[in-house]
């Protein structure tokens, strides 16, 4: 047969039987020409038994036959690995049997235990080939694309270059109620690629906004499927396509008689993945952005409370987007007023969810080479799982066995364990000038690194190891004489990071190779960051309680050492948190001083750990709790250069409005860098003022927060519940994990009675009293105390302070 070499990036792998009800597999590579598909047949699923005897198991598992359709393995070895004897290979034809036959193998005599029977098959694929997803993959293939030999290769091309990205977002009719897909049309779709966008509509003909208008709802779909196939997209963004837009799409489209094929290259697969849908395509990647900026929010890379897109535009990229309300796009397609202003929000609604998702995916791709999943999965990903997909690989790397993933009755039973975290020194409340920040670098993966720490070097039978460097405060004791699994793992994740981080210098920020590299170590960060964590999740394959209770005992050791190292060097400690330490620089002494302090402090810290010089600021506050004592993660710094770090206070939260959040910032300037408190106080009179003469606008008034259980099993009906409780009676559907928009109005005795949506208010409607005292003084007065005022200055006027009185 001629053979033909074929390279490429990796997108997808699926699977199908052939006609022989063999399993194969699909490789979906872009070549030059597209997107390509082959097929490799050879490859087969299996799972592994632990026996009593590999040898006499082998012969009766050859000969044994599983379910009414007596099915037998295609092939049983004894095969050797490094964490478990008698080990037997059972290989299938495909995976019905392979699922058949797992079923029941545990009541087989001398059976002990079936592993590694859950891996997906494609999965199993990529691991046992080393094959990376969006990275270079070389093919030997016949003239029926059927694969003989695979080469991995790294690709050096900037993929968001060599890949073409789409997106496309619909708006919907909904008359009054929730769209219904089966009776509700798409009244406008918005496609967004290569640097344009171009919106489709039917019924309603724009005036000046362009747009190709049809007469009816199945030309208008067919035309943006035929616009989608001509862009020929390697990734199709949506923005919760998975619950909303491509389920919606794909029940007009049977109800209309249009084939989807035409625009995503096969029909669209909605299916459940953990508690909600997921929507795959074959071989085109579909990307949703809402998953990635949840997934951020996971990872703290983004804050954000409410997930809308203008909610994610003004967070991500400080820009204020305008919000078209179900109403207003019924009035404008129903009536043809105002329709070109639904088709430029169409087109902005796609233009930035395109913009999100080329912000992070670069990070999604390394992600996908360094755990070996495809986009689909790692941008619906999460921390865990994608340090259990890097266990799993590196446990086939050192041809072990993978642990099975527990029993639910095992997973209560460790949900009710618990054990004790991070140590916390209380911030000495008030103004402090010349902070020297220290932080642990990646404390907790360093410490596991520095002391062995791993579910099977834990309590090892050395009986120098019981008393040695590994002896944890909590009496834990981990091996010395042989390393353990996780702890090499991540230290080759932190040398790799270290690497990255310094080849980083040599290029421009901003250039592709910088990007590139610094979606690098972002990744490489995260799941590096992770691995503690996934040793106390309950439904780990790797859990152990001892050992992430080991790690939080030494944290707590390491920080408090340190508090006392630096009282003995004559700093004067003044908050610590898990991995950091707040440090004063008292007079006489200089950075300099606190470098040589840190040098000191790493020359007697164990192995991989290192306490690094964070920052060093001219001035910082920490405020008051009302019951006394110092707010945990409350505080603000200023540096030498004027730039800004604010910690715990509302400016950084989403759950308050913003005026609160504004005001707070403004004072905190005036008292940080301006070093004026004075000034503070002439601004948050300002701000009273405006909202006494009701000059203050709705979109600084919005209060955000979740609705977490139904509306029906609230007991006390606070503002936020009461406001969606009239919002379903207009009609509005407001569900468990919606996150309401609500103002409190002047209309209503109590708060809750004012309470109201905020599409549901006019302009000027707000309690002045409410927002002074439940939002605007309590964000700012915490901090203005600690210079002498109290809320009676604030409204009423009265001292001068300068700040040199509170230093």
């Amino acid at each position: 047969m001629a053979k033909a070499v074929k390279k490429g990036t990796l997108l997808d792998v699926s699977y199908f039987l052939d006609d022989e009800k063999g399993i194969a597999l699909n490789l979906f590579v872009k070549t030059q020409k597209g997107i390509e598909e082959f097929s490799e047949k050879k490859f087969k699923p299996y799972f592994y038994v632990v026996t009593d005897d590999a040898k006499k198991r082998l012969r009766e598992l050859e000969k044994k036959e599983f379910g009414e359709e007596k099915i037998k393995p295609m092939k049983v070895e004894e095969v050797k690995k490094s964490n478990e004897e008698n080990v037997l290979k059972l290989s299938f034809k495909n995976t019905h049997e392979l699922i058949t036959a797992r079923e029941s193998i545990e009541e087989m005599q001398g059976v002990k235990e079936k592993r590694e029977y859950d891996i997906p098959f494609a999965k199993r694929f990529l691991i046992d080939q080393s094959i990376e997803p969006m990275n270079g993959l070389e093919l030997e293939v016949n003239e029926k694309n059927e694969v003989q030999k695979l080469r991995v290769y790294n690709t050096k091309k900037d993929l968001l270059d060599e890949l073409s990205v789409a997106c496309f977002d619909i708006e919907t009719y909904s008359p009054g109620r929730f769209s219904d897909p089966s009776r509700d049309p798409i009244v406008s779709i918005a496609l967004s690629s290569g640097g344009k966008e171009k919106a489709f509509v039917w019924r309603q003909k724009p005036e000046k906004e362009k747009a190709d208008f049809f007469e009816t709802e199945k030309e208008m779909l067919e035309a943006f499927l035929n616009e989608m196939a001509k862009s020929k997209p390697d990734i199709i963004v949506t923005y919760n396509g998975d619950m909303f837009d491509f389920p919606y799409i794909k029940e007009r489209a049977r109800v209309l008689k249009v084939d989807l094929k035409k625009g995503f290259g096969s029909e669209p697969d909605v299916r459940r993945k953990g508690l909600q849908n997921a929507v795959k395509l074959k071989g085109i990647q579909h990307v949703d952005a809402y998953q990635i900026v949840r997934l951020m929010t996971r990872f703290g890379t983004v804050s954000l409370v409410k997930f809308d897109l203008e909610s994610v535009s003004f967070e991500l990229f400080g820009k204020e987007k305008e919000k078209m309300t179900p109403e207003q796009i019924n009035k404008a397609w129903s009536t043809g007023t105002n329709i070109d202003a639904l088709l430029q929000y169409n087109k902005e609604d796609a233009k930035t969810t395109l913009r999100i998702a080329e912000t992070f995916l670069p990070l999604f791709f390394e992600f996908s080479k360094l755990v070996h999943q495809t986009l689909f999965d790692s941008t619906r990903s999460s921390a865990g799982q994608l340090v259990e997909d890097l266990l799993i690989e590196k446990s086939f790397e050192n041809n072990a066995l993978i642990p099975n993933k527990p029993q639910e009755g095992v997973v209560t039973q460790r949900l009710l364990q618990s054990f004790k975290g991070g140590y916390v020194k209380e911030p000495v409340a008030g103004l402090h000038e010349n902070i020297a920040v220290l932080d642990f670098r990646s404390l907790h993966p360093s410490i596991m690194i520095s002391h062995n720490v791993s579910p099977e070097t834990l309590k090892c039978e050395h009986a120098s190891c019981r008393n040695g460097k590994n002896l944890s405060p909590d009496k834990d004791w981990f091996c010395e004489k042989k390393r353990g699994f996780i702890p090499t793992i991540i230290e080759e994740i932190l040398n790799k990071r270290i690497e990255i981080k310094n080849e980083m210098k040599k290029f421009k920020e901003g250039t592709p190779e910088f990007e590139s590299l610094k979606a690098r170590q972002h990744a490489l960060k995260i799941v590096l960051n992770s691995h503690y964590g996934y040793l106390g999740y309950a439904r780990s394959r790797w859990y152990s309680r001892e050992s992430a209770r080991a790690v939080t005992a030494w944290s707590r050791h390491y920080i408090r050492e340190s508090i006392h190292k630096a009282e003995k060097a004559g700093f004067n400690p003044i908050y610590s948190d898990t991995d950091s330490l707040f440090i004063i620089v008292p007079k006489g002494k200089t950075e300099k001083d606190v470098n040589a302090f840190v040098k000191k402090i790493n020359s007697e810290l164990p192995g991989a750990m290192e306490l690094e010089f964070e920052g060093y600021y001219k001035r910082g506050i920490f405020v008051t709790k009302k019951e006394g004592g110092a707010a945990k993660k409350r505080y603000a710094l200023v540096d030498f250069k004027d730039s800004l770090k604010i910690v715990g206070f509302e400016y950084v939260r989403r759950d308050w409005a913003r005026i609160a959040k504004e005001t707070q910032k403004e004072v905190i300037e005036a008292v940080l860098k301006e070093g004026k408190p004075e000034k503070a106080v002439e601004i948050v009179k300002k701000i009273v003022e405006r909202l006494k003469k009701g000059e203050v606008t709705k979109k600084e008034l919005i209060i955000m927060t979740q609705i977490r259980r139904p509306l029906n099993k609230y007991e006390n009906i606070g503002p936020h519940v009461a406001a969606a409780q009239k919002a379903v009676k207009r009609g509005k559907e407001v569900g468990v994990g919606s996150t309401i928009s609500f103002i409190i109005t002047k209309s209503g005795k109590s708060i809750s009675d004012k309470a109201e949506l905020e599409e549901f208010v006019k302009e000027g409607n707000y309690d002045a009293d409410y927002y002074i005292n439940h939002q605007v003084l309590p964000a700012i007065i915490k901090i203005l105390a600690e210079l002498g005022y109290s809320e009676e200055d604030l409204i009423q006027g009265g001292k001068q302070q300068s700040l040199s009185s509170f230093m």
